[in-house]
């Protein structure tokens, strides 16, 4: 990725690369997504033909979580590299790097959606992995607040953090089991009692 002030780092000296096949494709995919939190479509190159008759959902944010999703429950293979294959750029005022706005809350329909359809897999932890994304659609936009604030002057800072932070409660029993990285328990840790406050 290349933003306004930086480019993404160089390659290592060697590549490795992991396949996945089947449905550790799908496994894959949600182990290293809740893990990183990156469902980016971005990060991947997709076979054309794996992709007709998916669109993105029309004018939303976070469309491509589900999306992403639909194209690898079609693959037959996918190659994880660790090297860069291309850069894209991403502006500065993106949407994921942007204080929160009313749209924002279009993370709930994804995390819904792909929810809904890693619940009809029985394969390893898939669907179990699909309602971790959905647990934590009240933590992320907290987050949100807390690194970034609140852009939109319809949204009320106060009833809103009070709402997420009781959902986020409700969550916290499929979130403890989840696989979580460091990162987002630091921020469990120190980043929410800031805005709870």
């Amino acid at each position: 990725m290349a933003t306004d002030t930086k480019v993404s780092k160089q390659n290592p000296a060697e590549e490795h690369y992991d396949i996945f096949e089947g449905k550790d494709i799908l496994q894959h995919y949600l182990d290293t997504s809740i893990y990183s939190g990156a469902f980016s479509a971005c990060r991947c190159l997709f076979a054309r033909k794996l992709t007709e008759g998916i669109r993105f959902r029309d004018g939303k944010i976070n469309e491509d979580i589900d999306w992403k999703y639909r194209v690898l429950k079609r693959s037959k293979r996918w190659v994880d590299s660790n090297q860069v294959k291309y850069f894209y750029y991403q502006s500065g005022d993106s949407t994921s790097g942007a204080p929160l706005k009313k749209r924002d809350f279009q993370l709930r329909e994804a995390a819904d959606l792909l929810c809904e359809l890693a619940s009809k897999e029985t394969y390893g932890t898939i669907a179990f992995l699909g309602e971790v994304k959905k647990a934590r659609t009240a933590f992320s936009l907290l987050c949100k607040i807390a690194y970034y604030g609140i852009s939109d002057p319809d949204i009320d800072k106060k009833q809103t953090v009070k709402e997420l932070t009781a959902e986020h409660r409700k969550n916290l029993s499929i979130l403890f089991q989840a696989p979580l990285s460091l990162r987002v328990v630091s921020c469990w840790q120190f980043f929410l009692p800031l805005i709870l406050s």
